[in-house]
């Protein structure tokens, strides 16, 4: 199985604002420039895509396999079969690092993306090009967990990257 090094995440979030105000000129930086986390223990990485092919789809990704499956319907899975980079099987994952969802063609409906636990993520996605993130450098505990994507429409297309921990 190859190995991997080098994990980051990163986040940010900013804006420019201009003030209206008498006296007062110049534009201000608004907000967290890009940061990055550095997830210096994750020797597990893979990521898969689902494509959602009736309205009421549903996928399950077994967290510890890194496996997703159909729950309901017949969603489209895309690497979803528990393999690395090089088609190896992947480690047993035994803490989460980092995930990060992007979610496209979601805006005539809502895809629903949620850990089996409620503990940790859940996001409702109503809008094209909607990413969330999450980092845990220390690794969050994950024994069992799953993360349910839901889909409400044709179409929508749901991608996820995980790294985690094995020991």
């Amino acid at each position: 199985m190859g190995s991997i090094a080098n994990t980051y995440l990163y986040n940010g979030l900013i804006a420019t604002g201009t003030p209206v105000g008498n006296g007062v000129s110049g534009k201000v930086s608004l907000g967290q420039t890009e940061s990055k986390v550095t997830l210096t223990d994750a020797d597990v990485f893979y990521i898969f895509k689902v494509t959602s092919t009736g309205a009421s789809d549903v996928a399950t990704l077994n967290l510890d396999a890194g496996t997703v499956a159909q729950t309901t319907g017949t969603p489209t899975i895309v690497d979803g079969d528990g393999k690395d980079f090089e088609g190896e099987t992947l480690g047993t994952m035994v803490s989460l690092q980092g995930l990060h969802v992007d979610v496209s063609n979601a805006a005539s409906g809502t895809v629903q993306i949620a850990d089996n636990t409620a503990a940790y993520f859940d996001v409702t996605a109503s809008a094209d090009s909607t990413v969330n993130s999450m980092s845990n450098p220390t690794g969050l505990t994950i024994t069992g967990d799953s993360l349910v994507i839901t889909f409400d429409t044709i179409g929508q297309v749901v991608t996820v990257i995980v790294a985690g921990k094995t020991t």
